[in-house]
């Protein structure tokens, strides 16, 4: 005997947003035209120029950009007095993801690095290289795994990361706050490691003030 449904009971307290992380131009451009928000998988200052387009493209095909759709991005920060040791592990994740970071690196003006990654680690077959991350080792050795880490400019850190001094950081996160997003992840410390971050608080609450919000208690 087949029964009509019943309902539930239940009842939609409030609306749920979706957020699509996306990268590619498709999806870029399909995450503008079916959901409430965007996250990008890495972000810098001056970069949302770059997707625009592809933003536009999705709205286009619903009538325009909704007032609240929202843009959210991640920013890792690392505190040390000497800027050059706060990007090192970072420098070294840029080299060991290369290939997946390249369509940023190009997006961020800066596809000679990316052509020098790929050149030092073509004789580096992806398997090994999984494998090697895995351990915990480089994939490069010695002399070649210094030369991909001095092919990454400074500046290209300093854009796209938050290191060193806590008043310089509280300064440059700055730019974040004024590059087009909705609102700003921040992450402590870096990613190619199984040690536990200490996080310095003093950083959170700076850049907190930075984005006038003043720490409670």
């Amino acid at each position: 005997m087949n029964m009509p449904p019943s309902a539930s009971g239940l009842e939609m307290i409030s609306r749920i947003p979706i957020m699509i992380g996306s990268a590619g131009p498709q999806m870029v451009s399909l995450t503008a035209e079916i959901s409430d928000g965007w996250m990008p998988p890495s972000w810098a200052p001056g970069i949302l120029p770059r997707f625009q387009p592809q933003l536009d493209a999705g709205f286009a095909k619903r009538d325009g950009k909704p007032d609240d759709f929202a843009i959210w991005a991640h920013v890792d920060v690392l505190v040390d007095d000497d800027v050059r040791v706060a990007m090192r592990p970072f420098k070294e994740y840029v080299v060991t993801w290369a290939a997946m970071q390249r369509p940023m690196m190009e997006a961020r003006g800066y596809p000679e690095v990316a052509s020098r990654l790929e050149e030092l680690l073509a004789d580096v077959p992806a398997a090994e290289a999984e494998a090697r991350v895995q351990r915990g080792e480089p994939i490069l050795g010695g002399q070649r795994w210094d030369e991909a880490l001095k092919a990454i400019p400074d500046e290209y850190m300093d854009e796209g990361w938050l290191l060193g001094p806590v008043p310089r950081i509280a300064k440059n996160v700055e730019k974040w706050l004024d590059s087009g997003l909705t609102g700003l992840i921040i992450r402590y410390g870096p990613q190619l490691t199984h040690d536990v971050n200490v996080e310095n608080l003093e950083v959170f609450e700076a850049i907190a003030r930075a984005a006038g919000k003043e720490p409670r208690g």
